[in-house]
């Protein structure tokens, strides 16, 4: 934290030195900003606050001396900015206390019975009570007793929790300190009671009733109410019968919200031969077993030598001890296209759990928070396959006591150890008595009845599963060639110690050699073809594509390396490689291949992926999005989406494979396939903030068009990557990129580039915060342009960009004239084009203190964003209703709307 307020207020240097603020005054200038962190604050409503609604005539100057005083001494993190006739405190939420408190509190309420921790997070954070050097003041007396609400809700639900669990004896002192600074509360008298009831202290109990019955009486003229009574009736019940047998009737064990949102079974297919590692197996079941607490269980070991497999048929084994679901993710750690993204698993795993695209934070903190809360009451198995380090392995930890969590990697991840409890298990290669069984698994018997050559053959694949399933494949198909045959092949090889098994395991290119040499023609083509796709996974399509073959022609070849071990069928339809095999798939087409074929072949790669995600595109909204189709067809076709859900789906899992299509198509100078496949992808990155790799993808457009030649491309190209830049926050490099658009379309005379361009940079102003007039500008320009196109829907969210930008320069009246605009515009469209203007017109109307107006227009956004399924969005609709209806003094509804953006933005509207 760098702002404390559930105290007196400070501010904290970043390694937590007290830093000093000054008077009274600028300390409520401070707390007030902080309450209303990343909202805008008008300059007369803080001079209320901080004067307590009686601010003198010069309380405009001496705010500004405090803001300039507080930019001063302001942390890293914390950024006061101002916009016009308002001042912002910007930062990360968890920088306040109460912010964190308020948070900790909401994640804590969707946890469910497991969220003690939580609430003891949120509860330590008090030193004091809240604003305890301002509570004088009426407004940050009704904040202090707000924050003072949700802190005695927080304990008490604590509370009833603990007690659900039989552990209530442990939060007495909390309560009856709380129950001291409250005499009069009942429900927290009631907590009280049955907490001490459950020591066995029922005296205490009782004396805490007649106490407080006494109370009521003397002060307030009441008897107790009936939640104070039936503790009473409680705590005198059991001491005429013997208590519950201790741990009897919890709840604690049922994952309450679990039966609420999908159980996820995301585990590729099940191994289909598996032998030995029963000392590995058991200590899985000994990590992992239900008795532990969050455990982590870590394998280690070199490529090839078995660790997913293990990972995967323990996992199958111990599926019944993981009643809410199995999440698996291919962290990339050592091939081409990796590491994986930590964010972009993260993503995956909140949709397998049940959120939307739409609802996941773009912000990596919150989205592994999310991830967090939501794993926090379930018993479930994330199985981490292929991690570069602990670092990210940290990232997609879940939070619940009773989820395990396995991990495969090739490095020894030591760091796993010491800070995160993790225990350590080195993967050896099989014994000889493992090999022989899997032989025996694969080829019958033929082991027993050539025991030295079968013992050799697994001397020369160094014991290792993935080089003895190849092997054991070859004489499977043979049954006729002899184990000794093959062992002298093997023997006689040259080719091990080349440059991918130097890095790796040794004996693995021999025999993946001699595997491939008795594959049919068409499924050796293929292996090598392989080596020009930049992924692990491969589809039937785009097989077709490197074959130049129909669809069923690929699925036949991929099933016939299926059934060699060269790939394995992961879902149905995707079909991986080991990443050993990608790296001698590459080698076979760097030696094979001469560079025409290799272009031959990339170009129907790039051309299959181009018609892939045009149609991906086409099903996603986007307002005139052009898109571009090869020349020719691809010769296995391309799937074809049912909706845009499906389509960003489907983008998700080929993402990495495109962007390394695009980045390759670059450097081997294929401009004109580049850009036409990154102009495609515009769409579905902008509906997939997850994936935050636009921007290089973006970069690599604009240097092909470039290199092109081509105007007009050139144009568009540098626009896409400065839209790209502004939506991944990079606004300050967008602001460049859409200024030379303009630029270039000025020079080209195309109108609607022209408007295009204009609104690409007022849009990458506004994201600055501080150029809103140039912004306004930009928008007045590309109005003027845009009349002359004569499309309403391009003039509605034009006028309501200028609204925007002149409501953050200052000119509250003129932007209510252009938002009205908007308005009167889109009364002849949609619904939809409403939505936004509306938003932003309640904003300027609070500010210009019609309440009354705003609130109307706020609530008419709301029933048209509770449509579109933004939470954040909703959200910041739901604050700003929440601080219209304050000032409008209804208190009572105001709260309610406080609480519902809270929990929007916890994500525990999610699931109730």
């Amino acid at each position: 934290m760098r702002i404390r307020l559930l105290g007196t207020t400070e501010l904290l240097s970043a390694d937590a030195t007290p830093l000093h603020v000054g008077g009274t005054r600028r300390r409520a200038a401070l707390a007030a900003l902080a309450l209303d962190l990343g909202h805008l604050v008008p300059v007369d409503r803080l001079a209320d606050i901080v004067w307590d609604g009686a601010p003198p005539r010069q309380a405009r100057a001496a705010l500004q001396g405090h803001v300039a005083a507080l930019r001063r001494i302001l942390p890293a993190g914390l950024l006061l900015e101002t916009h016009g006739s308002a001042y912002r405190l910007t930062g990360e939420p968890d920088l306040v206390d109460s912010h964190r408190f308020e948070r900790l509190v909401a994640r804590a309420s969707a946890a469910g019975v497991d969220a003690p921790d939580l609430f003891d997070q949120a509860l330590r954070l008090w030193r004091g009570p809240a604003l305890a050097d301002l509570a004088a003041g009426e407004f940050f007396g009704a904040q202090a007793e707000r924050l003072n609400a949700i802190r005695l809700h927080a304990l008490e639900s604590w509370a009833e929790i603990e007690i659900q669990r039989d552990s209530g004896g442990r939060l007495i002192p909390l309560l009856h300190t709380a129950a001291q600074e409250n005499p009069l509360r009942e429900s927290l008298l009631a907590a009280l009671m049955r907490c001490l009831h459950q020591e066995d202290r029922r005296s205490a109990a009782l004396g805490v009733y007649h106490r407080t019955r006494e109370r009521l009486r003397r002060e307030l003229g009441v008897r107790p109410g009936p939640e104070l009574r039936a503790a009473f009736d409680q705590v005198l019940e059991a001491s005429r019968r013997p208590a519950t047998p201790t741990g009897s009737g919890r709840t604690a064990d049922v994952p309450t919200a679990a039966a609420e949102r999908p159980a996820p079974r995301l585990l590729p297919r099940e191994p289909r031969v598996f032998v030995g590692r029963v000392e590995e197996r058991d200590w899985l079941d000994q990590i992992c077993g239900a008795a532990n607490d969050a455990p982590l269980a870590v394998v280690t070991g070199p490529a090839g030598v078995g660790k997913t497999t293990l990972a995967l048929q323990w996992a199958y084994a111990a599926a019944e001890q993981f009643p809410d679901g199995r999440l698996f993710a291919d962290l990339h750690g050592f091939d081409g296209i990796g590491p994986e993204d930590p964010a972009a698993v993260l993503a995956r795993f909140l949709l397998a759990l049940g959120v939307p695209e739409a609802e996941i934070p773009q912000r990596d903190g919150e989205r592994t928070g999310l991830f967090r809360a939501l794993t926090r009451t379930l018993r479930m198995l994330i199985v981490l396959d292929n991690a570069v380090d602990a670092d990210t392995v940290r990232r997609l930890l879940p939070d619940g006591r009773r989820c395990a969590t396995l991990v495969t990697s090739r490095n020894a991840m030591l760091d796993l150890a010491v800070t995160d409890a993790g225990a350590l298990r080195a993967l050896p290669a099989f014994s000889p008595g493992e090999a022989a069984a899997l032989l025996e698994k694969c080829v019958g018997e033929r082991v027993a009845e050539e025991p030295e050559p079968a013992a050799r053959l697994a001397e020369l694949c160094d014991h290792l599963p993935l080089a003895l399933r190849v092997c054991a494949a070859r004489l499977a198909v043979r049954p006729d060639r002899r184990l000794a045959d093959l062992v002298a092949e093997l023997t006689d090889e040259r080719t091990r110690l080349d440059e991918i098994d130097q890095d790796r395991d040794t004996g693995l290119t021999a025999a993946l050699n001699l595997t491939r040499a008795q594959l049919p023609d068409t499924e050796r083509t293929l292996v090598t073809l392989l080596g020009l796709h930049p992924g692990t996974s491969v589809d039937p399509h785009a097989a077709a594509a490197l074959l130049s073959s129909s669809l069923p022609e690929a699925r036949e070849a991929l099933d016939g390396l299926a059934a060699w071990h060269m790939v394995t069928e992961s879902h149905p339809g995707q079909y991986t490689r080991q990443d050993l095999v990608v790296l001698y798939c590459q080698g076979l087409a760097a030696e094979e291949f001469t560079a025409g074929e290799r272009a031959a072949a990339r170009l129907r790669l790039l051309e299959y992926y181009q018609e892939a995600t045009a149609r991906a595109t086409l099903k996603v909204p986007v307002y005139r999005m052009l898109v571009s189709h090869p020349a020719r067809p691809p010769s296995g076709g391309a799937p074809d989406p049912a909706d845009g859900a499906a389509a960003l789906t489907w983008f998700h899992g080929v993402e990495p494979v495109v962007r390394a299509l695009i980045l390759e198509g670059l450097r081997e100078g294929r401009h004109r396939e580049v850009w036409r496949l990154s102009e495609n992808v515009q769409a579905l990155y902008y509906h997939a903030p997850s994936l935050s790799r636009w921007p290089e993808v973006a970069a690599a457009a604009y240097d092909a068009a470039r290199a092109a030649g081509d105007r007009a491309t050139e144009t568009r190209a540098v626009g896409s990557l400065g839209t790209a830049l502004a939506e991944r926050g990079r606004p300050r490099e967008a602001v460049e990129h859409l200024t030379r658009a303009i630029e270039l379309a000025q020079r080209d005379g195309d109108p609607r580039l022209l408007v295009n361009g204009h609104v690409r940079l007022g849009l990458g102003l506004l994201k600055l915060g501080t150029a809103a007039r140039q912004a306004y500008e930009a928008f007045a320009r590309a109005l003027s342009l845009a009349e002359t196109l004569g499309e309403a829907e391009i003039r509605v969210v034009l006028h309501h960009h200028a609204g925007r930008a002149l409501r953050d320069a200052g000119d509250l009246p003129g932007a209510l004239a252009q938002i009205d605009a908007a308005l009167s515009i889109a009364a002849g469209l949609t619904a939809d084009n409403r939505t936004f203007p509306l938003f932003t017109r309640a904003e300027v109307l609070w500010r210009l203190r019609r309440g009354e107006e705003a609130a109307e227009s706020a609530r008419a956004a709301l029933r048209l964003l509770t449509g579109y399924r933004r939470p954040d969005t909703e959200a910041d609709c739901r604050e700003l209703l929440a601080m219209i209806l304050r000032d409008l003094g209804q208190t009572e509804a105001a709260q309610v709307e406080a609480v519902r953006a809270t929990r929007l933005r916890t994500g525990a509207s999610l699931h109730g």
